[in-house]
């Protein structure tokens, strides 16, 4: 166990110094992809894998600026949403940065057991942190808090009751 702390402090230390050497004066257009996992806090059996991309203005304070869409599917049953939402990520710094801080907030449609459909408010919160940096690309590891809001619906005649879903989630990806 010591040894894989060991490994992974130094991975860290590794790619730490690799983000905050290179200066990213991209100014402009910029594009992103996600792949997470979503962890259901509330207890619904609605865990997730998701898939997001999006599309906006980035400087090097404003890391990101823009508005993007994903693909939310649960893992244990046949639900599906598909949020639509402003994204904003910044490290509050013009300097290079390890961590940075984002925000999602928006709308999502949600298809829940492929019976019913509904929309509800969209938001995710989280600490991130830069795998690598380059002139025109990042890539970055992000643990954050997630918060979708649903209306209780009836399933096989059953009244279910799921007004919100929070989650944890982890997420990896690329802005170039």
């Amino acid at each position: 166990m010591k040894k894989l702390l060991l490994i992974l402090t130094i991975l860290l230390v590794a790619t730490a110094s690799k983000a905050q050497g290179t200066i990213d004066t991209t100014k402009g257009f910029g594009w992103g992809v996600d792949a997470s996992s979503m962890i259901d806090l509330t207890g619904h059996d609605m865990s997730t894998l998701n898939i997001d991309a999006y599309i906006g203005y980035r400087s090097p304070s404003i890391l990101m600026a823009g508005i993007g869409a994903g693909i939310d599917m649960m893992v244990s049953n046949d639900s599906r949403s598909f949020p639509v939402y402003a994204i904003f990520r910044t490290s509050f710094s013009s300097r290079p940065r390890l961590l940075f801080f984002e925000t999602h907030m928006g709308g999502s449609v949600n298809h829940i057991y492929n019976e019913n459909t509904q929309t509800g408010f969209y938001g995710s919160w989280g600490i991130g942190i830069h795998l690598a940096t380059g002139k025109k690309f990042r890539s970055y590891f992000v643990l954050s808090y997630n918060l979708m809001t649903r209306d209780n619906y009836t399933w096989q005649d059953q009244h279910v009751g799921c007004n919100a879903l929070q989650f944890a989630g982890v997420k990896v990806g690329a802005c170039f």
